[in-house]
């Protein structure tokens, strides 16, 4: 926690032992009226479920930072945010961030934020196939693929794996 705290100038809740994720009025008419918008556009209940939880969490984040409202949402402070995510799979990360850009998508079409964040938002730079980092050298290497007898259907089948 200190460390986070370090990094992020904000104690991140990792856990929550409450349902109720936000506490100031502001935020939780922001959440009520998004999670219409989110039923409004045809979501299901468990995307809308988790769109709202999601949002609530930035916002929560938001009033950790000392914001008040929605105006002052910046590009930088939802890097800061992305930021503190580190840490989770890719693909939790790739989740939260689909949340935030339908988020600031409803921000922007209530009039709530001037700027389209959605499309400043940024990727996740991982990707799914992104590999462990090798500790072998690169001369082991070698003596490992000359190793294989490419001659034999064994050998032609661990050649076919070692360069899957």
């Amino acid at each position: 926690m200190i460390g986070d705290f370090q990094l992020h100038q904000t104690i991140l809740r990792r856990y929550y032992k409450h349902k109720e994720i936000l506490t100031e009025p502001y935020f939780i008419d922001i959440s009520n009226r998004f999670k219409s918008y989110c039923s409004d556009k045809g979501y299901s209940k468990v995307t809308t479920d988790h769109y709202v939880k999601r949002s609530a969490r930035f916002m929560d984040y938001l009033v950790s930072q000392k914001v008040t409202e929605c105006k002052e949402i910046s590009l930088e402070l939802i890097h800061a945010y992305i930021k503190t995510l580190a840490g989770y799979t890719y693909k939790t990360v790739e989740q939260i961030i689909c949340s935030l850009r339908v988020f600031f998508r409803f921000l922007l079409e209530t009039g709530e934020v001037q700027t389209d964040f959605a499309a400043k938002t940024p990727m996740v730079q991982a990707r799914k196939q992104t590999r462990i980092p090798s500790v072998w050298t690169a001369d082991e290497l070698k003596k490992l693929i000359a190793a294989i007898d490419r001659g034999s259907p064994k050998g032609k089948r661990d050649y076919a794996c070692v360069f899957r």
